[in-house]
């Protein structure tokens, strides 16, 4: 892959001999960015989980940058079901688990037989793999449990602020914001019953999926808190996740509740913040629950605004959802309220997401 400007083709070459060199580099895709390194090195593979301080038993997804590339590292036979989705996602925000090959480490694999693989449709991703020459490991280029980023700055800002980043990390490559701005959707085709499992719904919707192998072929079940001894068969599974330093508090529409009532709760959960801090809040611009949080702001001045997008353009929205959460950490709020959306689309994926950014039951409010 040639690109016009002879910089960022010296600037690929650069990360992809630090990549061969067993170390790790950050770098864009069209989902989030991501930390890659030789998914078949096993130094280098460690070397994430010290960047990120990553518990070592969750799964990394690995990048290829062609249907070529996949074949000659994970030749297998496929379900017919993975085959139409290939042809309709990649290059895409759609990982599949597969069998996973004998010459993997168990580090990318956190030792499972299956492993999550997906191709990029970012140019930059594709070209620093593909200039490499080795399938890539890559979760989202961000400290372990905090939000995923979606710019070079929020990397530079956040993992590499770790000494344990900066030690096995030279290079953040600048690729621009991520679109999509959620990480790629995870699916097991590999069951015994032939079914599309959705493991994280992500960048292709589970409507999506159901279009293309039909209803009946795709099962997507919430995950529930998981104990202890659960061994995740992809990231996001398990672990605490997407949580700024704030206390994120999700407000989620009462359809039982009247206007009168909604502004009432409104005004009495500001109020019970108790807090001399700045209050964040992301929440939908054409929505009723901005409009009574602006009208609030009035009187009290103490809430900082972002506005996460149209209530009628989740795609927009969830490429919002871990920007806004960056950007209000960046001015120290003590609480971020978050307007939450429909669970359909792109909504379904924006709900995990932030779920587990407000971390319990407690901070899930019906408004």
């Amino acid at each position: 892959m040639q690109f016009l400007c002879q910089q960022t083709q010296l600037n690929i070459k650069k990360a992809a001999d630090s990549i061969l060199s067993g170390k790790v580099v950050g770098f864009p895709t069209e989902t989030v960015y991501g930390l890659g390194a030789n998914a078949f090195n096993e130094q280098a593979v460690r070397s994430i989980f010290k960047a990120k301080g990553r518990p070592n038993d969750n799964p990394l997804i690995v990048h290829v940058s062609s249907l070529n590339m996949f074949n000659s590292y994970f030749n297998q036979k496929l379900p017919r079901t993975y085959e139409l989705l290939i042809n309709e996602f990649w290059p895409g925000p759609l990982t599949i688990l597969i069998k996973s090959p004998s010459q993997i480490p168990a580090e990318t694999t956190a030792n499972l037989n299956t492993v999550g693989v997906r191709i990029p449709y970012h140019p930059i991703a594709r070209a620093l793999i593909e200039c490499s020459g080795v399938p890539l490991a890559a979760p989202s280029a961000n400290s372990s449990g905090k939000p995923s980023t979606t710019t070079a700055l929020h990397v530079y800002e956040d993992i590499f602020q770790r000494k344990e980043a900066r030690e096995v990390m030279d290079y953040i490559i600048d690729g621009g914001r991520s679109d999509i701005g959620l990480e790629s959707t995870v699916i097991d085709g590999i069951t015994v019953d032939g079914k599309v499992r959705v493991l994280r719904p992500g960048g292709v919707t589970v409507e999506d999926l159901k279009r293309v192998v039909g209803d009946d072929n795709v099962v997507y079940e919430k995950m529930e808190i998981k104990t202890a001894d659960f061994k995740p068969t992809t990231p996001g599974m398990k672990y605490k996740h997407y949580s700024p330093k704030a206390r994120v508090l999700l407000l989620m529409n009462d359809s039982n509740t009247n206007k009168s009532d909604k502004i009432k709760k409104l005004k009495e959960l500001i109020e019970s913040l108790d807090t001399n801090d700045k209050i964040g809040m992301m929440t939908l611009e054409d929505s009723l629950m901005t409009n009574e949080l602006m009208n609030i702001n009035k009187s009290s001045n103490n809430l900082i605004p972002y506005f996460i997008g149209p209530s009628n353009n989740p795609s927009i929205v969830a490429s919002n959802i871990f920007a806004g959460l960056h950007s209000l950490d960046k001015h120290q709020v003590e609480y971020i309220l978050v307007e939450g959306v429909e669970e359909r689309n792109e909504g379904l994926a924006i709900m995990n997401r932030l779920y587990k950014a407000a971390g319990n039951l407690e901070n899930v409010i019906l408004i």
